[in-house]
C-alpha cells in the first residue's frame, strides 16, 4: 500500500514540474510579430481560406495597433495579444475591405480575444469569436503557431457556426517585381520579355536567391495576353517555402476588325414601337492576335430598346480585343408598322416551334385560316425563301438547315392580313 501510495505522489509531482516547465504567457512584445505566413488548416464555413491580405498569404503581426499600415490604430493590447489585418473570405467574391483582427496567446491556446465584426453581411454581419480550448504556441519558439477560433458565431447565411483553425509560420520573405507590361512590334502577336529572380530574406537576416516554379523562363517569348510567372525559395531555418507571382502582359497594338450588317428594317411588334435586336451574336469580327471567342462585342443602344413605328435609330457595335484595341461600325434600323400585324387575331392564332431552333421550324396554324405566301428573310431584310401556299392545315412545317446561326423574320400572309414572327436559329 505504502509502495503504491509513493508511486502515485512521484508521478502527480512530475506532472506538476512538467508543466511549471512549460512557460504558456509571453513575456515581452517582441516575439510573435513581424511577417507570418498563412496557411488554412480548417476551412471556414464557406469552404475557403478564412482571410486573405492581398499579397499571397502574407502577413505582419503586430504588438501595438499604432502602425499607420493598420486598417485601425490606437487599440491598446495587451502583453499576450497580438493584431494583424486582413479581409475575412476573400473567395466567396465580396470584396470586403480589410480591418484589424486581435488574437490572445494564453494557456498555450490562440484564439480571438473576444468576438469580431467580419464586414461580411447576410442577414446580418457574420462574426467570429474564441474558443475555449484551441490552438497552440510555445513561448521560446515564435517560428509557428496555430490560431482556432469559432466561425460565423451567429449561424447566419444558412450556414451553421463552426471551428476554423489556421497556421501561421514564419517563412523567408519574398517579394517579386511589379507585373511587367510590353508592346508587341506592329503586327507580331509575341514578345521576348526577361527577368531577374527576386532575392529573399531568411529569417536570420541572410539572403537566397529564388528559384522559378512557374511559367516561361526569362528570355522566353511570351505570346499576347497575361502570363503568370511564379518563384519559391525554402527557409534554412524553418524549411518552410514562400512563393510569389508577377504577370507578364504582352500588348499589340493592331485593331481587330467588324462587319456591321446592311441597314435594316424590322416589324413593329407592339402598337406604336419594335425592339431592337441583339446585333452582337451575328456580326462578323477577326483579330490577328485573339480568337474570336475572346473579343468583346457590345451594341448601343442595347438590345431590346424600343424603336418607334417609323423612326430610324443608329446602331454602333464595338468590338475590343485583349490589348484594348477598338473598332467600331454603324447602321440604321427603321421600324416598319407595314411589317407588323394587320390583325390581332392572328398574333393568336398563329405561331411557330420550336423557336429557337436547330434546323426545321413548324407554323401552328390554329385558327386553320387559309395562308397564302410563306417569306423568310435575315436580319438585313433579304429574302431568303419564299412558298406559295393554298392551305388551312393545321401545321406547315419549313426546313431552316442550311441557314447560318442568327436572327430571321417569316412573313406569313393570309386571307385575312399578315403577321411576321422572329425565328432564332441556333
Amino acid at each position: 500500500m505504502k509502495k503504491i501510495t509513493f508511486l502515485v505522489l512521484l508521478f502527480s509531482i512530475s506532472l506538476m514540474t512538467t508543466a511549471k516547465g512549460q512557460d504558456c504567457d509571453l513575456i515581452d512584445t517582441t516575439s510573435f510579430t513581424g511577417s507570418y505566413q498563412m496557411e488554412q488548416i480548417i476551412p471556414s464555413v464557406f469552404g475557403f481560406e478564412t482571410f486573405t491580405d492581398g499579397s499571397g498569404m502574407q502577413f505582419t503581426l503586430f504588438s501595438e495597433v499604432t502602425d499607420d499600415s493598420q486598417a485601425e490604430s490606437g487599440i491598446p493590447l495587451t502583453i499576450n495579444q497580438r493584431s494583424f489585418d486582413a479581409a475575412y473570405i476573400p473567395g466567396a467574391g465580396v470584396g470586403q475591405a480589410p480591418q484589424t483582427f486581435i488574437i490572445e496567446f494564453t494557456d498555450c491556446g490562440v484564439t480571438f480575444s473576444e468576438i469580431e465584426l467580419t464586414g461580411l453581411q447576410c442577414s446580418t454581419v457574420l462574426r467570429l469569436g474564441p474558443v475555449l480550448s484551441g490552438g497552440n504556441f510555445s513561448s521560446d519558439n515564435d517560428n509557428e503557431f496555430t490560431l482556432t477560433f469559432e466561425d460565423n458565431v451567429d449561424g447566419d447565411c444558412g450556414l451553421e457556426p463552426a471551428v476554423a483553425e489556421i497556421r501561421f509560420f514564419k517563412g523567408a520573405t519574398l517579394v517579386c517585381q511589379p507585373d511587367i507590361t510590353v508592346t508587341a512590334d506592329s503586327g507580331n502577336c509575341e514578345a521576348t520579355v526577361s527577368f531577374e529572380a527576386p532575392v529573399a530574406t531568411d529569417i536570420d537576416g541572410s539572403t537566397i536567391v529564388a528559384e522559378q516554379t512557374g511559367g516561361p523562363v526569362s528570355g522566353s517569348v511570351f505570346p499576347v495576353g497575361i502570363t503568370a510567372v511564379q518563384f519559391s525559395v525554402i527557409s534554412t531555418i524553418t524549411g518552410q517555402m514562400s512563393n510569389c507571382s508577377f504577370n507578364i502582359i504582352v500588348t499589340e497594338d493592331v485593331a481587330p476588325t467588324i462587319e456591321c450588317p446592311e441597314n435594316t428594317v424590322i416589324p413593329t411588334d407592339s402598337p406604336d414601337s419594335g425592339s431592337l435586336p441583339d446585333f452582337t451574336s451575328s456580326v462578323v469580327v477577326s483579330d490577328n492576335c485573339n480568337e474570336v471567342a475572346d473579343l468583346v462585342i457590345t451594341q448601343d443602344p442595347l438590345p431590346g430598346t424600343p424603336v418607334f413605328t417609323d423612326e430610324t435609330v443608329s446602331v454602333t457595335l464595338t468590338v475590343t480585343d485583349s490589348s484594348g484595341n477598338q473598332t467600331e461600325c454603324s447602321f440604321d434600323v427603321t421600324s416598319d408598322a407595314s411589317l407588323s400585324l394587320d390583325n390581332v387575331s392572328l398574333e393568336n392564332e398563329i405561331s411557330l416551334y420550336p423557336n429557337p431552333t436547330r434546323g426545321a421550324i413548324t407554323i401552328n396554324n390554329s385558327g386553320q385560316i387559309p395562308l397564302t405566301q410563306i417569306v423568310i428573310s435575315d436580319i438585313n431584310g433579304r429574302i431568303l425563301q419564299t412558298l406559295e401556299v393554298s392551305s388551312s392545315s393545321l401545321e406547315t412545317k419549313i426546313n431552316l438547315d442550311n441557314y447560318t446561326s442568327g436572327i430571321y423574320f417569316a412573313r406569313i400572309s393570309t386571307e385575312n392580313g399578315n403577321v411576321v414572327k422572329r425565328i432564332v436559329k441556333q
